[in-house]
C-alpha cells in the first residue's frame, strides 16, 4: 500500500486501477495515432535524418503516454488531490495545474510540427505553453505553501 493511500485509509481497487490504465492507454494510443493527422506537418519543416527519426518517434511516444496519463488524471486524480489539500480552491487549482503539466506536451510539440518556420506562430506557441506551464508550477508551489501554513496553525 502506498503512503498516500495508507494515510487516507483507502486503497485502489484492481477494477478502478484497470479503468484508469485503460483510459490512459486509450488516450495515449489515440494521441500517438492522431498527432500527424490533426497537426499536419508544415511544408517548410525539414525531414529528419534516418539517425534522428527514431529519437523523434520515441519522443512522440513518450508525449503520447504522458498525455494519456494526464487524461486519466483529469478524470480520476481529483480524489487523490482532495486527500492532500483542505481547501476546495487549492484542490481545483492543483488538479488543473497537474493535469495541464501532463497533457500540454503533446499539443505543444505537435503545434511546433504544424507551425514550421513561422516565427510569429512560434512565439504564440511558446507563450501559450511555456507561460502556462510556469503558472501551473507556481500554483502547485502556492498550494503546498498555503497548505503547510494551515497545518501548522
Amino acid at each position: 500500500m502506498n503512503a498516500i493511500a495508507s494515510r487516507a485509509g483507502r486503497t485502489s481497487t484492481p477494477r478502478k486501477t484497470k479503468t484508469v490504465v485503460t483510459v490512459a492507454a486509450a488516450a495515449a494510443i489515440a494521441a500517438f495515432a492522431l498527432g500527424p493527422v490533426l497537426f499536419t506537418p508544415a511544408a517548410d519543416l525539414p525531414a529528419p535524418s534516418s539517425a534522428q527519426l527514431p529519437f523523434f518517434i520515441v519522443l512522440a511516444g513518450v508525449e503520447a503516454l504522458i498525455f494519456g496519463a494526464g487524461v486519466a488524471f483529469a478524470f480520476f486524480g481529483r480524489s487523490a488531490v482532495r486527500r492532500l489539500f483542505s481547501s476546495s480552491g487549492r484542490v481545483a487549482a492543483v488538479h488543473l495545474a497537474i493535469t495541464w503539466a501532463l497533457v500540454s506536451w503533446w499539443p505543444h510539440d505537435n503545434f511546433h510540427m504544424a507551425n514550421g518556420a513561422n516565427l510569429t506562430g512560434l512565439l504564440v506557441i511558446e507563450y501559450a505553453f511555456h507561460v502556462t506551464m510556469i503558472v501551473a508550477a507556481a500554483v502547485v508551489v502556492w498550494a503546498l505553501i498555503a497548505e503547510s501554513r494551515g497545518r501548522r496553525a
